[in-house]
């Protein structure tokens, strides 16, 4: 059985792990597309891209020398109301301020772009978060496995130090990408089998199942992979 009590850090993913963001997320693709003049694709087609990110979803549909102005109406809408319009998962705070009490260190790691990202936790979470890492264009920081590697050099620590939390196969196998462990949450997009699949070594059913796992291991009421 891993030993979680030892982490340092807590590396969160956010969409779908911290926030219910989905309906928000919808209505900004939904409005970038129509500002196109392109029929937007089934929600449900998008929603099997939004792992991948932002250019995941407009690569698929619209030719590539109007991505950034796709982009553009996409973050406009977001920016304005989408982020308003996410909320935290019901017992996400309470499982939060019991790591950060322990002496955890939180951070995050999105595919959203960091400055939007950081807006949002600010208004959902408040300030459990010691800082918040998403895409840097400029800086080829593109892929949750670049964002991961950035938080490990930044904070100088090994793969050991840290844990993944995430509700998809991508927060696991860019997370392993680095050599780092992972928990997978059910409350999210993902399922169980999906998170199993890509290597998940927990499967935590509810938030106050994380503070179980990593702060008492021995009494955990998760339910833990082989």
């Amino acid at each position: 059985m891993h030993d979680w009590k030892n982490v340092k850090i807590i590396i969160f993913d956010l969409d779908g792990t911290l926030i219910d963001s989905v309906a928000g997320t919808m209505k900004a693709y939904i409005y970038a597309f129509t500002r196109m003049n392109i029929e937007p694709p089934p929600e449900k087609d998008i929603r099997t891209l939004l792992v991948y990110g932002l250019m995941s979803v407009f690569s698929k549909y619209i030719n590539e020398g109007r991505l950034d102005e796709a982009v553009g109406f996409y973050r406009e809408y977001y920016r304005t109301k989408s982020i308003f319009e996410a909320v935290p998962y019901d017992g996400i705070t309470e499982a939060l301020a019991a790591l950060k009490f322990a002496g955890k260190t939180l951070l995050i790691a999105t595919m959203k772009q960091r400055d939007l990202a950081e807006e949002q936790v600010n208004y959902c979470l408040g300030k459990f978060f010691e800082a918040v890492y998403g895409i840097v264009p400029e800086a080829r920081i593109d892929r949750k496995q670049d964002i991961i590697s950035l938080i490990l050099k930044e904070h100088g620590l090994s793969a050991c130090d840290a844990v993944m939390v995430g509700d998809r196969h991508n927060d696991v196998t860019s997370a392993s990408t680095n050599g780092v462990a992972s928990i997978g949450v059910l409350w999210g997009y993902g399922s169980e089998t999906e998170l199993r699949g890509a290597g998940a070594l927990a499967i935590a059913q509810q938030p106050c199942n994380l503070i179980d796992l990593i702060l008492d291991n021995e009494n955990s009421s998760v339910n833990v992979g082989p």
